[in-house]
Parts: structure tokens; C-alpha cells; sequence
């Protein structure tokens, strides 16, 4: 005789929404842990299917995963349209369903629409990476927004939390560690050779490999984005080692910078890629010699993996990271020096004995333990 399965104690309907090509990765492990005990829903929308970012939505698909699709078009609109798109369709998907909270990652404009439209249901949010500071960017403002529209927030370090109480944010603020980085050590890569082959790349034998993106600083002109785009690529051809250069995000005037990048195609030691994936980008980090560019990669996950990072620009400045990493503005002459110094003995002890801030063990089993107690 089987026996009746026992009812779910916590019955709060909880909608994950993933946005952005890179926050699935870091959502996985706590999407697949409150799957195990409550009811949850996974929304994907954001970039994820546009073919120009590779149509990252393969990646959900391939885990098996249910998901309502919330199609948004990248390429014939701009990002003030997306963004009004975002907040109407969410909305309207959101009004129909009775879902008690949502779980909304990051910093970026489709995240803040999102957050709108279930600030507007009604819906309570639980916010995971408030609490950073990064001038060089709107993603600050959204960031900051979409917290003081949270009731429950995960945040990645105490400086974090610090933060937040300074915007008034105090309750309900959870120092989790970085979910991306959870279980790290227990993590299996690939290796340089299975790499190339999945990408259908071959490296030039022995030159160094180096990973670089090239994000916008939103709080400048496109113009003046490339013109450090330019600068950046100057610079990556004096080195003359492989380069692995991933595509920019979906900010105004993206095509342009995509444009430029492709070029590069034309050079054997350049691969472009247009997304890499979690498990494809860290494999990656465990065998390059260097991250250059001015992703939040370089500050949150890199130094985990003992890598020199030569942190570029505004787009993160002044966000809390380890002392491993190297900022410089996009000046040739300034970032050769500071490419001097990441490759210095003494820096390279430095990373040697270096931990990073964001790394905690059990990231998502903290989350989930108080996502269940709700």
C-alpha cells in the first residue's frame, strides 16, 4: 500500500525571474533547491532570445526546465522601449497569476521594470545583489531602486548590508555570500582542450589566453564609449596574445560596440564569443592568464580563481572588491603599467594568499533556508 505523499507546509507561490544572459547561472543552484519543497515558477525573458546576445534561453532549455517565455525584441528597439515593454507584459502576466513573491536578481533596467510590474501586483519582492556601488553605470540608480522596492534582500557582503542601511534599508537583510560562487571548490572544469573544441576555436600555441568584455558606461555618450572600446582593443593588439572577447551587454548603443568587436574577427589570435555561459566562462578563468575589462566578473568571481584582473574604466568603480585587483582608466600608457605590476612577483604572491570577499560557503542553502521560513 503506498502512502499519501505529505503536503507542502509552505504553500506561498514563488515566481524566479531570469533577465539577463549571465543571471541564470547564478540563480541555477537556488532554482533547483526550492524546487524541492515549494511552488515554484521560473519566468525567462530579457535577452535571453535574442539571437544577437546567442539566444542564451538554450542554456534554461538544456537543465529540463519549465518556463513561461516573456518575449521581448532587442533587435528593433532600444532600451527605453524595452523597458516599457518589460513592465506591460510582466504585468500583465503577473495580474493573472496569485503568486505571493518574486525573486528578481542584479541591477539591470529589465530587472527594474520587472520589479515595477510586481511592486504593482502587489507581489513581494525578494532582491538578491543589493547593495553595491558602481558610479560608472545606471545600473547603479536601477540597483538602488529595485532594493527600496524589495521586502526581503540577499546581499553578497557585510559591506553590502552596510550599504543598504544607508539608504534606509534595514530589515530584512541577509548577508548570503555570492550565489555564483557557491559550491565552487566542488566544481569540475573543462579543460583548454575541450574548450576550443566546443567552441571550434584553436588557440596559437604557446601565447597566453586573456578574457576581455567591453560593457558601455552608461553614464556617458556612445561616442565616448567607443572611443575606450578603440582604446581597449589598441591595447589587446600590443600584447599579440590569444584574446577571448565576449559581447557587450544589451545597453544603448550596443550594435555599434558589436559592430566594431567583430572586426577583430579578422585577426587570428581574437575569438569572439558572444556568451559564454556560466560553466564555459569559469572553465575558462581556471585556465586563462588574465581578465581585462570591466565586467562585474572581474570583481566578483575572478579573484576565486587566482587570476590577475585589470579592473578598466567607471562602469565598476568603486565596487567593494578583493585587493587582487588592478583598476586603470582607458589610457594606453596607464594600463601598461598596471599590466606591469599584475604581472610583478609581488602581486602575484598577493593573489596567491588573496580570498575573495564574495565567496561563502552555502550561498544558496542560507537563501533557501529563509526563503522557506516565510
Amino acid at each position: 500500500m503506498r502512502l499519501p505523499k505529505k503536503k507542502l507546509q509552505n504553500k506561498k507561490k514563488i515566481v524566479v525571474f531570469s533577465l539577463a544572459r549571465s543571471d541564470f547561472g547564478i540563480l541555477k543552484g537556488l532554482i533547483f533547491e526550492l524546487k524541492k519543497k515549494l511552488d515554484l515558477s521560473l519566468v525567462v525573458s530579457g535577452a535571453h532570445h535574442s539571437k544577437i546576445f546567442g539566444k542564451t534561453i538554450t542554456e534554461i532549455k538544456n537543465e529540463k526546465l519549465k518556463f513561461k517565455k516573456i518575449y521581448v525584441d532587442y533587435e528593433k528597439s532600444d532600451t527605453g522601449k524595452i523597458f516599457n515593454k518589460i513592465i506591460v507584459n510582466m504585468y500583465n502576466f503577473l495580474i493573472k497569476e496569485k503568486f505571493d513573491y518574486a525573486i528578481i536578481l542584479g541591477d539591470r533596467y529589465e530587472a527594474l521594470a520587472t520589479a515595477l510590474a510586481c511592486f504593482f501586483s502587489s507581489i513581494k519582492i525578494i532582491h538578491i545583489g543589493g547593495g553595491s556601488i558602481t558610479i560608472g553605470s545606471l545600473d547603479q540608480i536601477y540597483r538602488n531602486c529595485i532594493s527600496q522596492l524589495s521586502k526581503i534582500h540577499f546581499v553578497e557582503t557585510y559591506l553590502h548590508k552596510k550599504q543598504l542601511s544607508r539608504l534606509n534599508i534595514t530589515k530584512n537583510v541577509f548577508v548570503t555570500g555570492s550565489l555564483s560562487l557557491d559550491g565552487l571548490k566542488k566544481k569540475k572544469f573543462i579543460n583548454k582542450v575541450l574548450f576550443q573544441k566546443k567552441l571550434k576555436i584553436n588557440f596559437i600555441k604557446d601565447k597566453k589566453i586573456f578574457i576581455t568584455t567591453f560593457h558601455p558606461d552608461t553614464t556617458i555618450s556612445v561616442k565616448d564609449n567607443i572611443k575606450n572600446l578603440l582604446i581597449l582593443i589598441d591595447f589587446l593588439k600590443q600584447l599579440n596574445e590569444n584574446i577571448v572577447f565576449t559581447y557587450p551587454n544589451a545597453d544603448y548603443g550596443y550594435k555599434k560596440y558589436i559592430k566594431i568587436i567583430n572586426k577583430l574577427k579578422k585577426y587570428k589570435n581574437f575569438f569572439i564569443i558572444k556568451n559564454l555561459g556560466q560553466e564555459m566562462f569559469f572553465s575558462a578563468l581556471n585556465f586563462s592568464n588574465l581578465l581585462i575589462g570591466n565586467s562585474s566578473s572581474g570583481v566578483i568571481e575572478a579573484p576565486s580563481f587566482k587570476i590577475p584582473v585589470m579592473n578598466l574604466g567607471n562602469r565598476q568603480k568603486n565596487r567593494f572588491t578583493s585587493n587582487v585587483v588592478i583598476n586603470s582608466n582607458f589610457n594606453i600608457a596607464e594600463m601598461k603599467r598596471k599590466f606591469r605590476l599584475l604581472n610583478s612577483s609581488s602581486h602575484k604572491l598577493k593573489i596567491k594568499r588573496s580570498l575573495n570577499i564574495y565567496e561563502n560557503n552555502n550561498a544558496v542553502k542560507k537563501a533557501a533556508k529563509i526563503i522557506y521560513q516565510l
